[in-house]
């Protein structure tokens, strides 16, 4: 069982060593994303993506990919694409309705993927980073098998989000990596700059996507003006780092 760490409670440097992981092999992840507003989330999510994704060909990984919900996103005939993810059967799941031979799944630890350095020409992380105890150290290893020059696309929870500066005032502007609760992790912009340039990346073009998409869910505003509001959201408020999710395009700086 993991152990739970205190709400507000600061992962510093010195936890490195205990690198504990949120593992979904006993889970269903397409539950999460069942429903209208989770529906919602995805399409306008999958915008933001087919943008930021690198487009260079070559070998592409995903890390931490689950059940395969953003393949189609990316997966074309000149690449060969590693699917990488701690949870087996979530694999399984994606390998069942993607079985290409230019496809491939590696379940792996994310803190120690088993490639050589500067395998990958890109790749992308989603909805991995904001469960990772040691950032840096999972970054480092996004950039040590990644080519020099070549592009990744992470996504992080930011902690310094509008609707959070409302809720916790000058909690939210704390340069660090913050853990909510369990193994979920808020991450300061800065903070997260300061994490790609250690591990030789450098943050090329930012996102945002989150702010208006629980309006839907009260009912109160249509599908189109919350769609409108996020993509102006996250083109405004994306690149100044207030939006809740937040995407980044970052390059290997060969460093």
């Amino acid at each position: 069982m993991l152990n739970e760490t205190a709400e507000g409670e600061t992962i510093g440097e010195s936890q490195h060593a205990a690198r504990r992981l949120r593992d979904y092999r006993n889970e269903d992840y397409r539950d999460f994303w069942k429903g209208d507003r989770k529906a919602l989330l995805h399409d306008m999510e999958a915008g933001v993506v087919a943008e930021l994704a690198p487009k260079e060909p070559g070998w592409f990984f995903d890390v931490g990919a689950g059940h395969g919900r953003l393949l189609p996103l990316y997966a074309r005939e000149d690449r060969r694409i590693v699917l990488v993810d701690y949870a087996m059967n979530l694999l399984q799941t994606a390998k069942s309705s993607n079985d290409k031979g230019n496809i491939h799944y590696v379940v792996a630890d994310a803190y120690h993927l088993p490639f050589r350095p500067e395998t990958f020409s890109g790749g992308l992380s989603i909805r991995a980073f904001h469960h990772m105890e040691d950032p840096g150290a999972f970054l480092a290893e996004l950039a040590r098998v990644t080519r020099a020059g070549a592009e990744i696309l992470v996504e992080y929870s930011n902690k310094r989000n509008l609707l959070r500066v409302l809720r916790r005032g000058a909690a939210a502007f704390r340069r660090e990596h913050e853990c909510y609760s369990g193994m979920l992790f808020g991450t300061h912009p800065a903070h997260f700059e300061r994490l790609c340039r250690d591990a030789g990346l450098r943050v090329v073009m930012n996102r945002g996507l989150g702010s208006f998409e629980r309006l839907w869910k009260s009912g109160r505003f249509p599908t189109g003006i919350v769609r409108f509001a996020e993509r102006f959201a996250g083109r405004l408020l994306g690149p100044m780092g207030l939006e809740p999710l937040h995407f980044s395009r970052l390059r290997k700086t060969g460093r």
